[in-house]
């Protein structure tokens, strides 16, 4: 594989056959290569004219291509190292199809003859483009230029060759890429070694080295190096070797000492010049600097490839291949050589010398300096024997401190100062969903959600103030899930006080959290409830009481207006009466909806046509449209038509009432099945069928303030009055729903509108009550105006007002009326008429008699005596739920209070039917 890479970025640079040396017109030849992803380089040489420079513009679109994937913005070098002169036509023509490529951020010059720099310059004065235009000397200021607008500009450049910028290997001022080749056989691989090797420009052997180095992997080496030759033709050399030992983990003296002889011997074949090491440390600086006394080519230690080329231009201004004049001999070189010989010999790491050398002859001239090295050696054994002592301990302290790090339940990490995540345990990988190692760079900020990351910022802050911060933080996962952490940071320093690093222990708090948001739900439930309960309460007594008086007023209204001529102002003063009597009866309707213990009088029919009966009962104001999507197969459902029309009235109407400026207001039925597991914790209901009414509007919303108070009774956000404003509405509209043993629940956004959930539970079951078998059997007379005697009717009631409104009613019906206090009273009064042959057809019982016999103890007396009594309950209590399930407790029908005339007529002709 043969690569190329620019000799002063170290970037790769690709190109192709038909981007080089292409003869474009008479005079004119273009090169193109792409440096690294987004820098378009363009060389081209000859003369400029019309013709070859719209080859060479459309040449460059197809170059353009593959520059930043083909998609992104790139910079462009011009060299025109080569051009000889362009003609104006030329020149105006590359400009302007230039500056009208989108792509392109900026152009860059160089290598220009002063006319044309003179041109170029005049050209920037008058540019109005976006692009970016500048003039550099030669190409080595041009590619830096280059380089400067991409990072400003965010632009990708590519990876390096090397891992890094690499230096200028001649002094060319144009870009002449440099080769890079590879080869597998030049590679040395064993289980604990590895040596992988490359050919820069046939004169430089580069490797990287890593893991321990053997003598028996020397030879291995010595195999690569013919492979390498065999490469390069007779007059080529490898006159430099770089090799990368950051990555060596060690050898000792004999391998060294090994594989230096190797280089002798391949020295010996083939010539060196330089040998350079990358990466060493400071006790591989003295071994090279001690090496290169006695090798017979230079050995030198680099920082980097930037160092290394340096190194090589260097050598190759120098005398190329001049071998230095021999000295004379010198006596002491033997020594030299002897004590070069004992210090090359030392391995540091290893007690004791490796050398033969008698260190006790005192006539040696460096027998001092042996002395001294051997002193110095001592002192390094003990010294190294107290560090592996002490590595030993530390990492036994480390093995158990990681143990506890990697194994601890709660979430452990380390962060630099800027949040950048440096270690966590295993706890915290798993919480945030990462199978393997962290991403590198991470920071905890990125974990954040986005909402709460500007108070990261003050978090290291304070950490960095304080020394230790505590607290709450929301994190999200790598999938995308929210959780709550309650965190512990410490600040580390070291001994001066300077802050090293933040260490913090977190633990989740997620379902902590929501279990108290679940418990504090819960009880504002609760709490509600007890509110309600105790508004019941009185509302109940009151309403209950009121109820009565409004009886007497509206049956005393009926009376009267039976008595009066049709037509006539008395009559048309009494209407008006009764318009309000009725009104303030759906009040207290209202009232008792909120009374505890009531329970509808429920009719198992489909809500559909209930819905399009309260929608087409609400008036619409102008601008408001109503959208119905009811179907015809919605599930049957037991409820008080006229109590869950009202709900459906009181909903629409505030929904009207939400949009003054018009809107629409949407109306979905649905029937719905809730499973066991069903998600909603706010949906407090229990599994089975159900039926799903949304009603849905376009108004301003309701404010997050007041969303807890909006089935409170009299909280009312309107205009107090007699239409509206009372703040019963949604609280009747609750206590309805939750009596049919349904759930409302209420959405609303600011500026989006309100939506309001209504859920209804559907097709129940019922009971009914058996006489005895052995019950008393009587024939009942027809209803009046039939062929039989005047029927009777029994009434009982605690008030005196009402027993004698009841009578005249009947008696104005045409029935025989008879009026009794309590319970008690009215079973001895049926029993007697009973065994006098002259029974009772029907009789009317008040369900509430306060301190004595109500209706619902009478009643089951009264099918004792009489299995077939046509008995009526009657109570203000409306919502009780003898009232709304009669039939159970052994009644025909059911009279709410207060009642007119013409209800009790219908009412006895229905039971007496």
């Amino acid at each position: 594989m043969v690569n190329l890479f620019c000799p002063i970025t170290g970037l790769l640079v690709s190109t192709q056959d038909g981007w080089r040396e292409q003869k474009l017109g008479d005079h004119f030849t273009a090169n193109f290569y792409i440096i690294g992803d987004s820098i378009l380089y363009s060389g081209p040489s000859g003369t400029g004219d019309l013709k070859g420079t719209r080859a060479a513009l459309r040449l460059s679109q197809e170059v353009a291509r593959e520059a930043a994937d083909g998609a992104g913005p790139y910079v462009q070098i011009e060299d025109y190292a080569g051009i000889r002169k362009a003609t104006v036509e030329a020149r105006k023509h590359f400009m302007e199809q230039m500056m009208s490529r989108q792509r392109l951020k900026a152009l860059i010059f160089c290598n220009l003859s002063p006319m044309m720099q003179f041109l170029v310059k005049v050209g920037q004065r008058f540019n109005t483009s976006d692009k970016t235009v500048r003039v550099a000397r030669d190409y080595k200021e041009a590619v830096g230029m280059a380089r400067e607008i991409c990072q400003a500009q965010n632009l990708e450049t590519g990876p390096f060759v090397f891992g890094q910028q690499t230096a200028l290997l001649d002094e060319s001022s144009s870009l002449r890429p440099s080769q890079l080749v590879s080869d597998p056989q030049w590679d040395v691989v064993t289980d604990t070694y590895t040596n992988e090797t490359h050919v820069i420009d046939r004169a430089i052997a580069y490797s990287v080295v890593s893991g321990f180095l053997d003598e028996a992997e020397v030879p291995m080496i010595d195999k690569t190096r013919p492979r390498l030759r065999d490469r390069l033709t007779d007059h080529e050399n490898l006159d430099y070797i770089v090799v990368d030992v950051s990555a060596l983990k060690g050898g000792g003296p004999k391998v060294r000492r090994k594989y230096m002889q190797s280089l002798k011997e391949w020295h010996n074949r083939f010539p060196l010049r330089m040998y350079i090491f990358l990466g060493v440390n400071a006790y591989m600086k003295t071994v090279a600097r001690l090496a290169n006394i006695t090798m017979p080519f230079k050995i030198k230690t680099a920082r980097d490839m930037n160092h290394a080329f340096a190194l090589i231009r260097e050598d190759k201004r120098s005398q190329k291949h001049r071998t230095p004049p021999r000295k004379s001999e010198d006596p002491m070189k033997k020594y030299q050589e002897q004590l070069l010989a004992l210090i090359g010999g030392i391995d540091w790491e290893q007690p004791g010398f490796d050398g033969s050398l008698d260190m006790e002859d005192e006539s040696h001239p460096f027998y001092e300096v042996f002395q001294a090295v051997k002193l110095i050696k001592d002192e390094m054994d003990d010294l190294f024997k107290t560090r592996q002592q002490m590595q030993e301990q530390l990492a036994q302290s480390e093995k158990k401190y990681r143990e506890l790090f990697e194994k601890g339940s709660d979430f452990l990490c380390t962060h630099d100062l800027d949040g950048t995540l440096l270690d966590t345990n295993i706890a915290f990988k798993k919480g945030y969903g990462w199978d393997g190692d962290l991403p590198p760079g991470l920071n905890l900020r990125n974990l954040i959600p986005e909402r709460y990351r500007p108070g990261f910022h003050d978090y290291l802050e304070r950490i960095k103030r304080r020394g230790r911060d505590k607290g709450t933080m929301a994190v999200t996962t790598a999938s995308g899930r929210e959780f709550v952490l309650e965190y512990h940071n410490v600040l580390v320093k070291n001994d001066n006080g300077n802050p090293l690093f933040v260490q913090g222990s977190a633990r989740d708090i997620t379902e902590r959290i929501n279990a108290e948001r679940e418990k504090k739900k819960l009880q504002e439930q609760l709490k509600h409830k007890h509110k309600m309960e105790a508004i019941a309460t009185l509302t109940g007594g009151i309403a209950h009481d009121y109820n009565n008086l409004l009886s007497i007023i509206m049956g005393n209204l009926a009376l009267a207006e039976d008595s009066v001529a049709p037509g006539s102002d008395l009559a048309d003063f009494l209407k008006e009466v009764e318009k309000a009597s009725l009104k303030i009866r759906d009040l207290t309707h209202e009232l008792m909806a909120l009374a505890r213990g009531g329970a509808p009088v429920k009719e198992a029919e489909s809500l559909a046509e209930l819905l399009r009966d309260s929608t087409a009962a609400v008036s619409a104001q102008g601008g408001t449209a109503i959208t119905q999507s009811i179907p015809d197969d919605l599930w049957s459902v037991p409820h008080d038509p006229y109590k869950m029309g009202s709900v459906f009235r009181n909903v629409i109407t505030n929904a009207m009432e939400a949009m003054p400026d018009g809107g629409n207001i949407t109306i979905e039925a649905e029937n719905l099945w809730l499973e066991e597991d069903h998600t909603d914790p706010g949906l407090l209901l229990k599994p089975g069928d159900y039926v799903h009414i949304c009603i849905k509007d376009q108004g301003m919303g309701i404010l997050k303030e007041h969303l807890d108070k909006i089935y409170d009774p009299y909280f009312s956000t309107k205009p107090m009055g007699v239409q509206k404003g009372m703040g019963l509405g949604l609280a009747t509209a609750y206590a309805i729903v939750q009596k049919h043993g349904g759930h409302m629940a209420v959405e609303s956004t600011q500026g989006v509108g309100t939506t309001v959930h209504i859920y209804l539970p559907a097709k129940p079951a019922q009971r009914e009550i058996q006489p005895p078998e052995d019950a008393k059997r009587v024939p009942r007379s027809p209803i009046p105006g039939e062929a039989w005697s005047t029927p009777k009717v029994l009434v009982m009631d605690d008030e005196e007002m009402l027993r004698n409104l009841a009578q005249r009613m009947l008696t104005r019906l045409g029935y025989e009326a008879e009026a009794v206090e309590d319970g008690k009273a009215a079973i001895e009064t049926y029993k007697a008429r009973m065994d006098s042959g002259r029974p009772f057809n029907a009789v009317i019982l008040d369900l509430t008699v306060k301190g004595r016999m109500g209706g619902e103890q009478a009643i089951q007396e009264l099918v004792k005596i009489d299995p077939e009594v046509r008995a009526i309950v009657s109570s203000g209590y409306s919502d009780d739920p003898v009232m709304s399930d009669f039939e159970q407790y052994g009644f025909k029908a059911a009279m709410p209070k207060p009642y007119k005339m013409e209800g009790l007529k219908e009412t006895l002709k229905q039971v007496l039917a």
